[in-house]
């Protein structure tokens, strides 16, 4: 099975977004062909910041895998953002500073990614030919999530003014099944500063907040054995940095919300009987996208994962193969090798 990638993510403040759009578009065309990615994608990035007011980037692609790109940088302000959606995954970045020169104004920075994507594929279990155990399997399917947030401050103007600033990442994912059963689970971090009223008197406090599911996600599916079971999924995130350099001399803020190809869907880590035992038969994937949502560490699509996908992964270490690049973290290495031997089939 044929699988391949894309990796964003902003390098350099001076790049210009007019001539990356072309590079990007050229990019993003070359891996959406021979197999679509995803049902739908979307990507867009928008930054409101002073001295431009909003600027709004819609992804590049097609309808089944989306890349954005944008950034601003103008002396004391400015910032990055990138999104992308398909196979499998979605990635949101965005980071954003502010510094206060000696002119007695507020500059502020508010830069937002988001991406999305729908999918579905079809999954028919077979009983083994001997020790079959009759009733429904269940599929224990994995999605990773984690995020990053940072945020720094100098000196702030006095409270009251409504200096604000903050990073977050947020996410929400959703499936069902044909066979019935289906599931939703969302997670968010911030990180920042507000103002708020103490005792009659306005005040700052920085804060630091998270909620949901962050690490693995579990998604079980009930399948019976024989009856295709057809599995949709919805994916979705967002990356805000917030900034504003207060009205004085020498203030500033930073900000970055990181959620790079995090929300990403890890495969089956188990399909088990009724009683608990292992399944023993045999599973057959269907996926209109082309991407193995069953075992992605089944690099060349033999329906196993063994020694020809350990000698595919060996060969293209240290390059970004997509196909081999199971991680999705832009680079053939040791993530995708420990991965590839966690999906070794036996």
């Amino acid at each position: 099975m044929h699988r391949e990638q894309t990796n964003l993510r902003s390098t350099s403040p001076a790049l210009a977004s007019s001539a990356f759009a072309g590079a990007l578009a050229a990019a993003v065309a070359s891996v959406i062909t021979p197999f679509a990615h995803a049902q739908t994608a979307s990507a867009d990035t928008r930054i409101i910041a002073t001295g431009i007011g909003t600027r709004i980037v819609n992804g590049v692609g097609s309808d089944s895998l989306r890349a954005a790109f944008d950034t601003h940088q103008n002396g004391i302000i400015g910032g990055d953002a990138s999104a992308m959606a398909g196979r499998g995954m979605i990635s949101t970045f965005a980071v954003a500073t502010a510094q206060r020169d000696t002119t007695p104004f507020i500059d502020s920075c508010n830069i937002r990614a988001r991406a999305s994507m729908t999918d579905s594929f079809s999954v028919m279990l077979e009983e083994p030919a001997k020790g079959a155990v009759p009733g429904p399997k269940t599929m224990h399917f994995e999605v990773g999530s984690s995020g990053t947030v940072t945020y720094s401050h100098g000196t702030l103007p006095p409270a009251g003014v409504g200096q604000n600033g903050l990073a977050r990442v947020e996410y929400g994912m959703s499936f069902s099944s044909s066979q019935g059963g289906s599931g939703s689970f969302t997670g968010f971090m911030s990180k920042g500063v507000e103002e708020w009223v103490e005792n009659g008197q306005w005040t700052y406090r920085e804060f630091d907040r998270s909620g949901g599911i962050w690490g693995t996600i579990p998604v079980d599916v009930v399948v019976t054995p024989g009856q295709s079971c057809v599995i949709s999924i919805s994916m979705s995130s967002q990356a805000l940095a917030d900034v504003t350099a207060g009205s004085q001399p020498g203030m500033f803020t930073n900000a970055s919300a990181d959620f790079g190809h995090t929300l990403r869907w890890r495969g089956a880590a188990s399909i088990v009987n009724a009683d608990g035992t292992p399944f023993r038969g045999t599973v057959a994937v269907i996926s209109p996208t082309g991407f193995n949502y069953v075992t992605p560490a089944d690099i060349d699509g033999s329906g196993t994962v063994d020694a020809a996908d350990l000698s595919e992964l060996l060969a293209q270490w240290g390059t970004n193969d997509p196909a081999a690049d199971i991680g999705q973290n832009g680079v053939v290495d040791a993530q995708d090798l420990s991965m590839l031997l966690d999906s070794w089939t036996s």
